[in-house]
């Protein structure tokens, strides 16, 4: 009997120091793996944040450098056919007689000159082309060889309404400037902005010189 008693408490201290050394394990993973998973986690997290946030700069520096070039290169493209009808309102002030065939023809070197152009005109203050003749704006527009001439003053509106800001601006402000952009109902039946300067006779606001760009153009 006190044998049997005996095997009984071995296998019992036998089970009791098992299920300790199994208690020390799991209180040794919890309180070292648990925490380095825990830690590790959090560090890849972070890293992959600023992973991130790294490439979304990079892409956001990319597109900024890309809206940057785009730009510059419509900045001088504007710069470039502003020249365009400038010279052609120097021309203006500073011939005494130019004739209506010789309008025409600079209109078309100023449109078939630069792809850009899409339509050149010279828009005169009433009366001042012609005692006989209130308005007169010789336009050529097109593309390539397909070149068409009106007088706008004449075929299509009254540009000194006030409703066009290419005219009534410049005449207003006394300097050139770019129109927002409008349909050119009338003219060109298109799309475009406009560039404008006037030009003098006699120390007096004779009129404008304009070349309207159309703006599916740009950018290219």
């Amino acid at each position: 009997m006190r044998t049997g008693q005996c095997r009984c408490a071995t296998t019992t201290d036998t089970g009791s120091a098992i299920k300790l050394h199994l208690s020390i394990r799991w209180k040794l993973i919890l309180s070292i793996v648990l925490p380095l998973i825990i830690i590790t986690a959090v560090v890849m997290g972070f890293t992959l944040t600023r992973i991130f946030d790294f490439a979304t700069l990079s892409i956001r520096k990319q597109q900024l450098g890309e809206l940057n070039l785009n730009a510059e290169r419509i900045g001088a493209q504007f710069e470039n056919l502003s020249q365009i009808a400038t010279t052609t309102a120097n021309i203006l002030s500073l011939a005494g007689n130019i004739t209506e065939d010789e309008l025409y023809d600079l209109l078309a070197q100023s449109v078939g000159d630069n792809p850009l152009v899409y339509g050149a005109a010279i828009a005169f203050e009433p009366f001042a082309w012609n005692d006989d003749q209130r308005l007169f704006s010789p336009y050529i527009f097109g593309t390539g060889d397909r070149l068409s001439a009106i007088d706008i003053g004449n075929d299509s509106y009254n540009y000194t309404d006030g409703s066009w800001e290419w005219y009534s601006g410049v005449l207003e402000q006394g300097k050139p400037l770019w129109t927002e952009p409008y349909f050119d109902e009338g003219a060109g039946n298109v799309l475009i902005t406009t560039f404008a300067a006037p030009f003098y006779r006699d120390n007096a606001f004779a009129g404008v010189a304009k070349i309207d760009v159309r703006l599916d153009s740009l950018g290219g």
